[in-house]
């Protein structure tokens, strides 16, 4: 729920200049979200960190998530 609301606050008060969104998570409670990110063309994408992700997000393309093993590369720390 905090995720939700911090990222819907600051989506209303677009105070926070950002382009894009990047979700790290498998969980179904945040479809809604994803979807809303996604009509708003604000949604980066879903980075799901194992291949055990929520039934709920087989219905978006495969441009909107990824696997974390195959975005380690590219948001690793080092």
């Amino acid at each position: 729920m905090d995720i939700v609301f911090e990222m819907m606050k600051r989506i209303a008060d677009e105070r926070e200049s950002f382009d894009k969104i990047v979700l790290v998570s498998g969980d179904g409670d945040y479809i809604k979200v994803v979807r809303y990110l996604i009509q708003k063309k604000i949604l980066k994408r879903v980075i799901f960190p194992n291949t055990n992700h929520s039934s709920l997000y087989k219905k978006l393309s495969n441009k909107c998530y990824c696997f974390l093993s195959s975005a380690k590369e590219k948001i690793e720390y080092i």
